[in-house]
């Protein structure tokens, strides 16, 4: 086998798109892929909030592979992810992170104001505080987060449907 190893050592490290973040890997893909049963680390898209496969909430505010949420109560939230991706290919990145800032200030004032959103909310509340101790209301809560991502999904395809943009900027 020839040398795998480049005899210029100056050579800059593969560059790691803008929109990657370093998070926990999917705990359950981490096992399946490595037999490991230590977490992992791995840079990711930050619009990856679900592991399709394994049906866990891996994204936004989930700061410890023990704080991936379960989400086969609430399968809504997997097919949000996959639309999600869908609107991202067909409308491009710059629309879609518009609309999505829009729409995650929007969801999180209403979380923090405690307005009951979605029932969704209340069986991933469920699932968490069976795990350990009281969970209370937090505007950074997976859970709270996961609850309110197939709605916000749904704001995001709304606001650029060609009917809401001409009215917007008709306005």
């Amino acid at each position: 086998l020839p040398d795998l190893q480049s005899d210029d050592q100056s050579a800059d490290p593969p560059a790691i798109p803008d929109d990657h973040v370093l998070r926990w890997a999917c705990r359950r893909c981490v096992i399946a892929r490595t037999g490991a049963t230590f977490p992992a680390q791995v840079w990711a898209s930050s619009h990856d909030n679900v592991c399709i496969r394994h049906k866990l909430w891996i994204g936004l505010h989930v700061h410890a592979p023990e704080e991936q949420l379960d989400l086969s109560r609430t399968p809504d939230v997997v097919r949000a992810q996959q639309k999600y991706w869908r609107l991202r290919r067909r409308h491009g990145p710059a629309l879609i992170d518009m609309c999505e800032e829009v729409t995650g200030g929007l969801w999180a004032g209403l979380a923090h104001r405690h307005y009951r959103l979605v029932h969704r909310a209340e069986i991933l509340h469920d699932l968490v505080r069976s795990k350990g101790p009281e969970v209370e209301p937090d505007m950074k809560a997976p859970w709270l987060t996961a609850a309110g991502f197939p709605e916000r999904v749904a704001l995001i395809h709304m606001f650029i449907s060609p009917h809401w943009r001409k009215l917007a900027m008709n306005d």
